[in-house]
């Protein structure tokens, strides 16, 4: 058209799309006509700015529904004057709606991978810089596309650990690989530690060589959380099923150490009751009779620390207990670390399983122990206290005033951070390494504590090192089982018929022994068969039956439940060496059923024969 707006000339397209000839009809009065007043004015506007500045515009409408763009360019003679415009009318409709879709597409990809946490990135392995990147900038911290990645940038973030093995695949990538799949930790923005799997492929040229390089990297950081947390809870398990084992190694070697424990014990009694003092050989049996009796103590609280004891609570004195363990403790606890022991030998007496006290002080001074890296003391105190009911409400909000034994464990360790303290007895929770620890100590102490009716703190810093207070109710008298009035062995009991079965010869000849010399008339049996065949010839004479649980063929507990249809007036007293979850492996000991675990002193022995046979009424 010329300046005014006259249609000097139109392709095909411009007439199909108005459905008349348009040359030589004003433009601006055709699309008033068509009623576009508008449109004809906006572009009347348009032709002058073009006819004054001697530039091209570009600018869009809606027409019809549809999106058009017009361009207007100037045209000139040669001679540079008698100027035309040329008018371009494009229907964009077509490219805005892909537009909008490829945009639509891409923000719902973006927004996948965020979710995923996966990023995408193009590299150029000439210019050595990112191209493009979807997501992947946030892996590293960045809320926006950093326009700078380059390989030198990227490997910065990489941990110092893994550098070498990223630049490993990153070089033979370059020379040879047309794909590669690794795993590496970064370093955001932000101090965190993640990890990245990243896979990608390589573009090549016809001279194989790489001219693009497609990656696509995914956070695993949860997945990576979970497997470590998987492999130590393996671990973990591993490690209980360790203690379970030790528990029946120690359970087993303790059934056959009692039983020659017994046969040493009874021996050397038996013996010092037939010598005096002033014999040269008093002083050498009392040293046999004491290591004999430490060798059961150590028994005992090996079974106790494997927890193959049953659980019988009873009024202890806890200072005595803890100088009964003090030479097992040294044994456990390395030569760079002291034991310190303030005992305050009172009447500290409370009501527990001493099984359970050897666990608490154990396990206690182990983790003592391994907080300890060089030299260091763990102190052992103990004290009665009394609580009042303001200190209950102050910090003590778990206990009832009162009076308490106060046991508090010391250390010069590493201490506790704050992060970590809070969560010290929860089960399977542990900051030692994998391998160094099972998560249950800690926990395992807190519930024998809550179970007596006791209450643990736990006070620490780096640095500083740990002190655990427990408190324990404090009893006023002790249920002591030592009786200074012990029955002497040249008590008779005549009249009276005993039966003892016991499959080890030793102990069964001992037994009859000790029995004979209290004038009891004796039966003994290997094993249960010979024990039901002797109980039939003598009917009704047998008073007490003394039998080992642990039998061939037929154990103690079923041989006493066969004689007790025959002579319901049978007394029963057994014993065993072994461990108690042993024993109710067989059959299960009912509660109040006479008892007595080797290995025994005579003494004690005698004492519970008389107990069963003439019970207290």
């Amino acid at each position: 058209m010329d300046t005014s707006g006259t249609i000097l000339e139109v392709n095909a397209t411009f007439t199909q799309q108005f459905g008349m000839q348009s040359v030589g009809v004003n433009l601006y009065d055709m699309l008033s006509s068509f009623g576009m007043p508008e449109i004809a004015a906006h572009g009347m506007l348009m032709a002058d700015v073009v006819i004054r500045s001697g530039k091209g515009v570009s600018f869009e409408d809606v027409q019809d529904k549809k999106n058009l763009r017009h361009t207007i360019y100037p045209i000139r003679s040669s001679e540079g004057d008698n100027m035309k415009l040329l008018v371009l009318v494009q229907d964009i409709t077509p490219s805005q709606e892909f537009q909008k879709k490829y945009r639509d597409i891409q923000f719902q990809w973006e927004f996948v991978l965020q979710k995923c946490h996966v990023g995408v990135w193009i590299f150029d392995p000439q210019s050595g810089t990112v191209q493009h990147t979807i997501e992947h900038d946030r892996h590293f911290g960045y809320d926006e596309p950093v326009l700078d990645w380059g390989y030198e940038r990227f490997i910065t973030h990489v941990i110092p650990e893994d550098q070498a093995m990223v630049n490993n695949v990153f070089n033979k990538m370059l020379a040879e690989l047309d794909e590669w799949n690794i795993e590496y930790r970064i370093r955001r923005i932000d101090n965190e530690i993640r990890w990245l799997r990243e896979a990608g492929v390589v573009e090549r040229d016809d001279k194989n060589k790489a001219v693009r390089v497609l990656s696509v990297s995914t956070d695993i950081t949860a997945f990576k959380n979970a497997e470590i947390a998987q492999e130590e809870m393996q671990g973990q398990l591993r490690q209980s099923q360790k203690m379970e084992m030790v528990g029946q190694l120690a359970g087993g070697i303790a059934h056959d150490f009692n039983n020659i424990l017994t046969v040493i014990l009874g021996h050397t009694e038996m013996l010092l009751d037939q010598v005096d003092q002033s014999h040269p050989f008093f002083y050498n049996l009392e040293s046999i009779k004491k290591s004999a009796k430490r060798s059961s103590d150590m028994v005992r609280h090996l079974l106790a620390f494997a927890r193959k004891q049953k659980l019988t609570p009873d009024v202890i004195d806890m200072d005595k207990e803890l100088n009964g363990i003090r030479s097992m403790l040294h044994q456990v606890i390395r030569e760079n670390v002291q034991i310190q022991w303030h005992l305050e030998n009172r009447q500290s007496h409370v009501r527990i399983d001493p099984s359970q006290l050897i666990q608490i002080i154990t396990n206690l001074c182990i983790n003592s122990r391994d907080a300890i890296t060089a030299n260091g003391t763990i102190t052992i105190v103990t004290e009665t206290v009394h609580i009042t009911q303001s200190a209950c409400i102050a910090r003590l909000q778990y206990l009832n005033p009162g009076d308490f034994i106060k046991l508090s464990v010391s250390d010069t360790g590493c201490g506790i951070d704050k992060q970590t303290l809070p969560h010290i007895f929860e089960p399977f929770f542990t900051s030692k390494g994998i391998g160094k620890g099972t998560g249950l100590g800690l926990s395992t102490v807190y519930g024998i504590v809550k179970q007596n009716g006791g209450y643990i703190d736990c006070v620490s810093a780096v640095g500083e090192g740990t002190t655990f207070t427990l408190y324990f109710p404090r009893y006023e008298e002790s249920n002591n089982k030592e009786h200074d009035s012990a029955p002497e062995l040249s008590i008779k009991s005549e009249n009276t018929a005993i039966l003892v079965v016991e499959d080890e010869p030793d102990i069964l000849k001992i037994i009859k022994n000790v029995l004979e010399l209290q004038d009891f008339s004796v039966r003994t049996a290997k094993d249960a068969e010979e024990a039901i065949s002797i109980a039939k010839i003598c009917g009704n004479e047998i008073s007490l039956l003394i039998s080992d649980i642990i039998l061939p063929k037929m154990n103690g507990i079923q041989l006493s439940q066969q004689l007790l249809e025959h002579n319901p007036d049978l007394k029963l007293l057994f014993m065993s060496g072994f461990t108690s979850d042993e024993i109710t492996h067989y059959d299960k000991l009912d509660e109040g059923v006479n008892f007595i675990a080797k290995p025994f002193s005579i003494k004690d022995f005698v004492r519970i024969v008389h107990k069963v046979l003439s019970p207290l009424p």
